[in-house]
């Protein structure tokens, strides 16, 4: 298997002499090699994804511009995403479709086949775009995983006994489902948050780039709790 310098050296996008400076580099702040690369304004991020690709049957992927299945992402905790640099993002019949930032890494379909139990068809992304949609994917996740935990808590009628008032209302089911949605909308980089009671719901809207996204509908029984 071919090195990244040697890829990238023989694609005709890095000459001899800015290789070597760049090993260097990398050898003096144990960095990855394309990290190296792309900070030193040699390479962006897609035109090394464009190299590698050339030598891999693997296609590339604009993470921006697809819908990402739940059913996948909830296959993968969002922390093994991020130290491994995937994104689980929807089925192919019955293959798991995950985007990757390094084909050269030959363990993480092994790895990925034995956390999900399927077969892994991988497509390539770059390592910001796969990062950058691990937190808006699981955030998201996070923030109906709340909604949910507030309908059931509403339904039951539950009133949590605590000594620690700080603790009580910082693990409300309210208080947790707002937290994740603020923390949603700032890692999807959204300006504004639009919390609108309806006739028979409560919907939640946040504006990205000026174009406005529902991000959850809840049920009647959740704004009561207001």
């Amino acid at each position: 298997m071919k090195r990244l310098g040697d890829i990238l050296v023989e694609s005709g996008f890095l000459n001899a002499s800015e290789l070597a400076e760049a090993l260097s580099t990398q050898k003096e702040t144990g960095k990855r090699l394309g990290e190296v690369i792309v900070e030193s304004g040699l390479m962006t991020e897609f035109d090394i994804l464009r190299a590698v690709s050339s030598q891999y049957d693997y296609p590339i992927i604009d993470l921006s511009s697809i819908e990402v299945d739940p059913k996948a992402t909830a296959l993968l905790t969002q922390k093994f995403c991020e130290e491994n640099v995937v994104l689980p993002i929807g089925f192919d019949d019955d293959k798991l479709v995950v985007a990757i930032d390094d084909p050269m890494n030959i363990t993480i379909e092994d790895e990925l086949q034995f956390q999900t139990g399927y077969q892994i068809t991988m497509m390539l992304a770059t390592h910001s775009s796969i990062l950058d949609a691990v937190k808006v994917n699981y955030g998201k996740e996070n923030a109906a995983k709340a909604a949910e935990e507030l309908g059931a808590d509403l339904e039951g009628d539950e009133v949590a006994e605590n000594s620690d008032i700080a603790e009580a209302v910082n693990s409300a089911p309210v208080v947790k489902l707002v937290n994740s949605m603020i923390d949603y909308a700032i890692r999807a980089g959204s300006s504004d948050i639009h919390i609108e009671p309806m006739e028979d719901r409560v919907r939640v809207r946040i504006r990205i780039d000026g174009v406005m996204q529902e991000i959850m509908s809840n049920p009647l029984s959740a704004r009561e709790a207001e």
